[in-house]
């Protein structure tokens, strides 16, 4: 949680103007940025609380967060929540292991797969809501 809340608060101090200049817009284009900022604004706090459970996103959403202007409750509840129970369920698997550190290891790497399709499914699923919704 620790640095989850110090890159929310780099994001939030620091981002919006490093995204504004020459090299930040070469990383992400200012309309990118735009509809990032207006993907948390309209579903911040859920959105930030699922996208924690997603390898890989999970560690872009705090200071994306921050660069979005969302508010520190907004943004640091939904990501405290959601570590709570991640962190809580591998606490409580290393304990039911108890020795199996393999076992466990292995669990960690199908959940991670797991959820890995579960949110490309959601990405290919968007799309699809998207384009026919552009079509129209």
């Amino acid at each position: 949680m620790g640095s989850a809340c110090a890159v929310y608060v780099a994001g939030r101090t620091l981002g919006r103007q490093f995204f504004t200049g020459q090299l930040g817009q070469r990383l992400i284009h200012p309309r990118r940025l735009a509809r990032i900022e207006h993907l948390y604004r309209v579903h911040g706090t859920w959105g930030i609380f699922l996208s924690r459970f997603v390898p890989g996103v999970r560690a872009v959403v705090p200071p994306f967060a921050g660069i979005a202007g969302l508010g520190a409750v907004r943004a640091i509840v939904p990501v405290a929540a959601a570590s709570a129970i991640w962190y809580g369920l591998l606490t409580a698997v290393v304990a039911a292991a108890a020795g199996t550190i393999e076992d466990v290891a292995r669990l960690v790497a199908g959940l991670n797969w797991g959820l890995l399709l579960v949110a490309l499914t959601a990405v290919a699923v968007g799309i699809v809501v998207f384009r026919r919704r552009r079509g129209s």
